[in-house]
């Protein structure tokens, strides 16, 4: 059997040397002309990986807190809201202290959107927090809201900054009200 394996492994190849071959006339291949379709391709199953993130558009006044991986990286040079994985344990305002160190009130969901890219694909859920302070956070960036429209983000943010769009007025209506009078 071992012999038969290492025979096909040798002359059944992408370009078959049927020429060659000791067993040539009972060949199922050859004889059902089908030499073309061995040894077939394997295909390599893709493991995809499905996270859940939830996505936060940090406001303070006239300004969004923004953030874009190194060229080269995943999503490298994309603008991208600020996102953690999602847990329903702890609540989007304590998440945002625990990672990076803002306080705010919570304004409003966004509609849960999702975006895949190579083998990934990534739920997000979208809320507003209107924060009580400006900070300086390393790997970020303060931007106008009037400038968003200028950046270039993954498919998942541009769809979530359009929603913002939409509804900006209210949503700045409501984030002014009193998280920036504190």
């Amino acid at each position: 059997m071992e012999a038969l394996i290492e025979l096909g492994a040798t002359l059944c190849t992408r370009l078959p040397s049927c020429h060659k071959c000791p067993i040539q006339n009972s060949c199922q291949a050859k004889l059902f002309d089908q030499v073309d379709l061995f040894p077939s391709k394997k295909t390599k199953q893709t493991k995809i990986i499905y996270t859940h993130k939830r996505v936060v558009l940090l406001l303070y006044h006239d300004e969004i807190l923004l953030h874009k991986k190194e060229e080269g990286a995943l999503l490298g040079g994309l603008a991208q809201f600020p996102s953690f994985l999602y847990s329903l344990d702890t609540p989007i305002e304590e998440q945002v202290i625990e990672h990076l160190g803002l306080s705010g009130r919570w304004v409003r969901d966004l509609p849960t959107t999702s975006q895949c890219f190579t083998a990934y694909q990534e739920e997000l859920s979208p809320t507003v927090l209107a924060l009580h302070e400006k900070k300086t956070i390393p790997g970020f960036f303060w931007e106008k809201i009037s400038a968003l429209d200028t950046h270039v983000f993954s498919s998942g943010h541009r769809r979530i900054a359009n929603y913002f769009h939409q509804e900006k007025e209210e949503i700045l209506c409501s984030s002014s009200n009193d998280a920036f009078s504190t």
